[in-house]
């Protein structure tokens, strides 16, 4: 079981096989392959993404 979090990387193109996982992106997000990973605009991405969201996931998944 995996909760994956999902800045400008589209999960479409990299993200997890099976059933067992929720993935997480961030809202409103442009995905890019070309930003750098550590820039500001990355960065960004992944801390709009609130921390009760991605806890919710891990709830759902632990429950199910």
């Amino acid at each position: 079981k995996v909760v994956a979090i999902f800045g400008l990387t589209d999960p479409s193109c990299t993200g997890l096989l099976g059933k067992e996982h929720r993935v997480i992106v961030a809202d409103g997000e442009r995905h890019a392959r070309d930003i750098e990973r550590d820039s500001r605009e990355a960065r960004e991405a992944l801390e709009s993404i609130p921390p009760a969201r991605v806890c919710s996931a891990v709830f759902e998944l632990l429950e199910a």
